[in-house]
């Protein structure tokens, strides 16, 4: 389980972890009784609130989450916990994610030959996990149209751990070397790219 947490990373970027359960009892309005979509909703509408008062989240004409005269902002969910990123300067794309065996069987859907080519045969559900969700922070990073995860974004060989980096290449119209992090916990990992 995640703890509640804020950091700053190397990045510039600053990331907040929350459970879905503290930022609805913070409030005592609802009793517990928000469920599901709308209970994911309202708790980025709160937790933007405790974060940056008197803002709203507004959407581009991509779909990308900002805060008007506000730092860049991104945001993701688990069935749990929200994890919410912002970078004053650069874009930054975000993820947190549960392992799900599902992974194993649509893994030809996301990873290039390479990448299957260096999973563990033995466990790879680990390297699939964060192979995922670093795509997932890159194409909410970019934001910008849709991205082929087989094609257009790259993961390098690595070894999965408890934290990391993750080197990886987004191909749009050039090459673009990017570094995704990640802190796992658990079964659970987040990750988070900034675009420079």
């Amino acid at each position: 389980m995640w703890n509640e947490s804020s950091w700053n990373c190397s990045t510039g970027a600053r990331l907040t972890v929350r459970s879905f359960d503290s930022i609805l009892q913070s409030y005592n309005q609802d009793g517990g009784q928000i469920k599901g979509r709308n209970r994911e909703k309202e708790s980025i509408r709160r937790l933007t609130t405790l974060l940056h008062p008197n803002s709203e989240i507004q959407k581009d004409l991509w779909g990308k989450p900002f805060i008007p005269n506000g730092p860049h902002i991104n945001y993701s969910h688990s069935s749990s916990h929200v994890l919410w990123g912002e970078h004053a300067d650069h874009a930054i794309g975000v993820d947190i994610e549960n392992e799900r065996p599902q992974l194993i069987k649509l893994q030809s859907k996301f990873c290039s030959t390479e990448e299957l080519s260096y999973l563990d045969t033995c466990e790879p559900l680990s390297q699939l996990l964060l192979i995922w969700s670093a795509k997932e922070s890159i194409y909410k990073a970019y934001g910008k149209k849709a991205l082929d995860f087989r094609v257009d974004m790259r993961i390098a060989p690595f070894k999965a751990s408890t934290k990391g980096t993750l080197e990886a290449v987004l191909n749009i119209e050039k090459e673009v070397p990017l570094s995704v992090h990640y802190k796992r916990m658990d079964t659970s990992v987040a990750t988070w790219c900034v675009l420079h």
